[in-house]
């Protein structure tokens, strides 16, 4: 650590070199200068330091009990990256904030059990239909598009729970390709 001992009050490095100490090691240094005695030198104990009285440390020096090895720089330091951004207004109006309530968020997923129970019982019977036959050379592809599609859709059911319709529109188009792949399954 950086010692009080340079020359007007300045952090030097801990050899003792003269060296001015790096910018973290300074706000320590400031930290420590209030465990300085009147002489300039560093009232901390400790061993391998210069001897007592000649300017130098004597040791490591005590750090401040508030700052805890500075830990507490560190938390500002993330408190102040990750605050609450403002929402952005964009044409006069802001972008709705307010979460669901119980009933409409109960019925979104209750809806998204459904299809993905459906689209469970789908795509078993395609693998059983792809393993046990040569089913048409559509088939497979149809499979694949239309249930990739509705796990989309659901998902983008859930990310947009917050705004109004706009889940009930994704759950809705999930539902229709569903049925169109409950369509095409059966025709094989």
């Amino acid at each position: 650590m950086p010692t009080a001992g340079g020359p007007a009050g300045q952090a030097t490095h801990p050899t003792g070199t003269g060296i001015p100490a790096p910018r973290e090691a300074a706000s320590a240094a400031r930290a420590g200068a209030a465990t300085t005695g009147g002489s300039g030198s560093a009232t901390a104990t400790g061993a391998g330091g210069p001897a007592a009285g000649d300017g130098e440390a004597t040791g490591t020096q005590a750090t401040s009990a508030t700052d805890r090895g500075g830990l507490t720089a560190l938390a500002a330091a993330l408190r102040s990256m990750t605050a609450a951004r403002p929402i952005v207004a964009v044409a006069g109006k802001t972008a709705p904030n307010k979460s669901p309530s119980g009933r409409p968020l109960v019925m979104l997923c209750l809806w998204a059990i459904m299809l993905g129970l459906v689209g469970l019982g789908i795509g078993v019977r395609g693998l059983v239909v792809i393993i046990a036959s040569h089913p048409a050379s559509w088939f497979k592809p149809t499979l694949i598009i239309s249930g990739l599609g509705g796990i989309l859709l659901t998902a983008c059911g859930f990310v947009t729970a917050r705004r109004g319709i706009l889940p009930w529109v994704f759950l809705g188009a999930a539902t229709v390709v569903l049925i169109v792949s409950v369509v095409f399954s059966s025709a094989v």
